[in-house]
């Protein structure tokens, strides 16, 4: 693989770890999981454990090195109904973004239909979220485009959208800001920001997270302006039993 091709698998490594981080805390904590109904439950249960597969077959691809394990979501971000579903929509459409981004720029046609096949789960994920937003009476969920769509129909999109990422660059930015925290929370917790301006200039918090335990302290070397809980990506599920017969094939 080329160079490129390593950083954007790479990329999409640390996308899947936040994934599996985001729909592990939906699972435990938020304030619905609970009185769903039982094949809603298994969507979500599906959907981490066919991102824990992606990552599993991307840190392969990148030489075994794990992604980075903390991932910051603004305090309160599992205790709203439509906070969850909006964090999980807008994220799901960035991932949908950032593979289509590796459609376009990864070197060899086996490693752009991995993209594509991936990036193909990622969509059904947006769609049944958005259906289960519906269902808890959410009539419009703001995602990446910065723009309240409708959640009926839940598959409003004739098209994949890349919703103004062009670049590995952007991708890598809009990342980042998921995985260190951002000063600026605005819109969902600066994605919307760093899209807008293409990712110029943004500014991080300094310091490097360290010593994280599942309590989900803080820790004292990365302020956001907004307070934030870390969550450990590598905490987050046991391996995936193959057998589970959602997977199947």
């Amino acid at each position: 693989a080329s160079t490129l091709d390593t950083q954007i698998l790479g990329a999409a490594k640390i996308a899947e770890a936040l994934a599996v981080t985001l729909y592990t805390g939906i699972i435990n904590e938020s304030t619905f999981f609970a009185g769903l109904a039982d094949d809603d439950k298994d969507y979500f249960r599906a959907a981490r454990d066919e991102e824990k597969y992606h990552y599993d077959l991307l840190k392969s691809a990148t030489g075994g090195t794990d992604a980075p394990t903390t991932y910051y979501f603004p305090a309160g971000t599992f205790a709203n109904t439509a906070t969850t579903l909006t964090v999980l929509i807008t994220l799901e459409e960035a991932f949908i973004a950032a593979y289509l981004v590796g459609v376009k720029l990864l070197s060899s046609s086996s490693l752009r239909v991995l993209a594509a096949q991936i990036m193909g789960i990622e969509s059904d994920h947006r769609t049944l979220a958005r259906i289960i937003a519906d269902e808890q009476g959410l009539a419009t969920v703001t995602g990446l485009s910065g723009t309240a769509e409708s959640t009926t129909p839940p598959n409003n999109n004739v098209y994949e959208r890349t919703y103004g990422l062009s670049t590995l660059d952007q991708v890598k930015c809009t990342e980042t800001v998921l995985r260190r925290g951002h000063r600026n929370h605005s819109g969902l917790f600066g994605l919307q920001n760093v899209q807008s301006r293409l990712c110029a200039d943004v500014p991080w918090p300094q310091g490097k997270s360290t010593g994280l335990t599942r309590s989900h302290r803080h820790p004292s070397s990365i302020r956001p302006a907004l307070p934030s809980r870390a969550y450990l990506f590598n905490r987050c599920v046991p391996p995936v039993n193959s057998e589970d017969s959602w997977l199947a094939g």
